[in-house]
């Protein structure tokens, strides 16, 4: 990471991987909130975000990259627990089991 908050990786077709990744990003956390198909999406989401953190927080002797890795795998905790215990009462994974 640049001082000026921009990042230095040059990855090819850098453009269409970032609007991918902010549409996976932005449609994963809305289908977690609805909760529907709770489980699976956080799957995708929790290796999409360990993936981001190998290769964007790989520099562990900078603590602020560490900081920001270990950022990163608490959140890949948190959908973890999604995937062991699915989404809750009010969501639309729920609602679909009821209405059997």
């Amino acid at each position: 990471m640049r001082h000026d908050g921009r990042c230095e990786i040059k990855l090819p077709g850098t453009l269409v991987k970032q609007i991918g990744a902010m549409l996976m990003i932005a449609g994963g956390g809305l289908t977690i909130i609805l909760g529907w198909k709770t489980r699976f999406i956080a799957f995708l989401l929790a290796g999409f975000t360990l993936i981001a953190g190998i290769i964007f927080h790989n520099k562990l002797s900078d603590p602020n990259e560490f900081n920001h890795f270990m950022k990163n795998l608490s959140i890949v905790g948190a959908f973890l627990y999604l995937v062991r215990f699915g989404a809750g009462e009010l969501s639309l994974d729920n609602r679909k089991q009821h209405n059997k």
